[in-house]
């Protein structure tokens, strides 16, 4: 059973790294995005100790289900800090000299080093150490404890399943867990504060993805900018999307670039209207700023009309809170 979810989560990490090998040649300069913020998560697993049963020829146990919680901050895009607690529970074999067993805590602090794999997928291999707390016993006497520090290796996949959570399907690896390797496989539930996994998402740089449909000319298609609830205010991540869009303006300075806005359900009809015309022209008048001339720029204001997801769903309706950019030919004379 172990090996079979060693070898599974082996392959399909080389997968999400071949498939985004394969997703990168659909765009230019593509640079990862990160919101800096704290995560806590809680994981279940298998372990197994691969030399506490050597030279044990009555009963021995060396499998144990465990449980853990862990927490982090993300530094960079690819660095950040994580720190864990897991209870592997209790081992036990049968002794010439009685019935032992052995009690199994780790206290884990590991430098964490990430890739981000298309729009929800991220891949990590963390180093550094755990405290094995043991605690034992024979015949149900307490012994010495045999507490000490191994080094912790961990790699794993995390998939962003709604705008601030994550399943994550883990690796760990302890050089010395009760006098030898130990083997914990874990599936975890990760939360961000700040809805973190929203920002498994890439962005062009310079250039934005170009669209593939064979025309005598085609133009750049945009990621939409997003705003927050019952908000016209331009986000960190929305002002650099403009300055993308005003660096591929400068490209084709004879276009126009159309700015459609959109709302979600939440609150009434003419409000929501209202509101999408605003984050249109907020849009705009970024984009002035940024070199774009007003003459070129043309808006709208769609309401509620037009949503790309459902609005039954805090990520849905996240979605649907947008200016959609689009550079489209200058009207004929």
């Amino acid at each position: 059973m172990r090996f079979i979810l060693f070898i599974s989560l082996f392959f399909l990490f080389f997968d999400s790294i071949n498939q985004a090998s394969a997703n990168s040649n659909d765009a230019v300069n593509k640079k990862e995005e990160w919101t800096h913020a704290p995560y806590i998560g809680g994981r279940i697993g298998h372990n197994y100790l691969s030399d506490f049963c050597n030279n044990i020829e009555q009963g021995c146990d060396d499998n144990q289900w465990g449980m853990g919680i862990y927490g982090g901050y993300q530094f960079t895009p690819h660095w950040g800090v994580e720190l864990g607690i897991t209870d592997y529970k209790d081992y036990r074999a049968t002794l010439n000299s009685g019935k032992f067993s052995a009690g199994l805590r780790g206290y884990d602090i590991a430098v964490r080093y990430n890739w981000l794999f298309g729009s929800q997928t991220l891949g990590f291999v963390k180093v550094g150490g755990s405290w094995q707390d043991v605690d034992r016993a024979l015949d149900g006497q307490d012994l010495k404890g045999q507490s000490a520090w191994s080094t912790l290796g961990e790699f794993g996949l995390e998939y962003a399943v709604m705008p601030a959570l994550s399943v994550r399907l883990a690796q760990q690896m302890l050089l010395n867990s009760l006098n030898g390797p130990g083997y914990f496989t874990s599936l975890g539930l990760t939360y961000y504060f700040g809805g973190a996994p929203t920002t498994f998402q890439q962005r062009a740089d310079k250039v934005a993805t170009v669209d593939k449909v064979e025309k005598e000319e085609s133009f750049p298609v945009f990621e939409p900018v997003l705003f927050d609830f019952e908000q016209t205010a331009l986000t960190r991540k929305a002002k650099s999307q403009l300055e993308t869009v005003a660096e591929v303006f400068k490209q084709f300075p004879y276009t126009h670039v159309r700015l459609s806005g959109h709302a979600d359900t939440s609150g009434d009809y003419a409000n929501n209207l209202l509101l999408s015309e605003k984050r249109a022209r907020e849009v705009q008048e970024y984009l002035i700023q940024l070199g774009v001339p007003e003459t070129q720029i043309d808006i709208v204001g769609y309401g509620q009309r037009n949503p790309v997801a459902t609005n039954q769903t805090e990520r849905g309706r996240t979605r649907n809170r947008r200016v959609e950019i689009e550079l489209t030919r200058p009207p004929e004379p």
